[in-house]
C-alpha cells in the first residue's frame, strides 16, 4: 500500500459548492448593506401599494370641508388638503 492511498472508510473532503455567474451576483448583493436598505424601501412601498387601504384610518377620497387645510395633529398625522381629505391616507393608498 502506498502512502497516497486513502482508506475506503474515510470520506473525501467536500469541494466548495460552485456558484454560477448569477449566484455570485446574488451573493454579493445580499452582503451589501446598501442593497438591503434599498430592497427594504422598495418592499415597503410595494406593500403599501398592494395593502395600503387596510392600514389607513380614513377614506382617502372622503372630503370634509370643515377640516380643510388642518395642520398635522394626532387625528390627521400629515394634516388635510384643500377639501379636507386626510393626506396620510392619500399618501399610503
Amino acid at each position: 500500500m502506498s502512502a497516497t492511498d486513502t482508506p475506503a472508510n474515510v470520506p473525501a473532503p467536500d469541494a466548495a459548492p460552485r456558484r454560477g455567474p448569477w449566484g455570485e451576483v446574488l451573493h454579493s448583493l445580499l452582503r451589501s448593506g446598501t442593497f438591503l436598505t434599498g430592497l427594504g424601501i422598495v418592499l415597503f412601498w410595494v406593500i403599501c401599494a398592494l395593502f395600503g387601504e387596510h392600514f389607513v384610518p380614513y377614506d382617502p377620497l372622503a372630503d370634509d370641508i370643515i377640516n380643510a387645510l388642518a395642520p398635522p395633529s394626532a387625528e390627521h398625522w400629515f394634516g388635510t388638503d384643500q377639501i379636507g381629505r386626510d393626506v396620510f391616507s392619500r399618501v399610503i393608498v
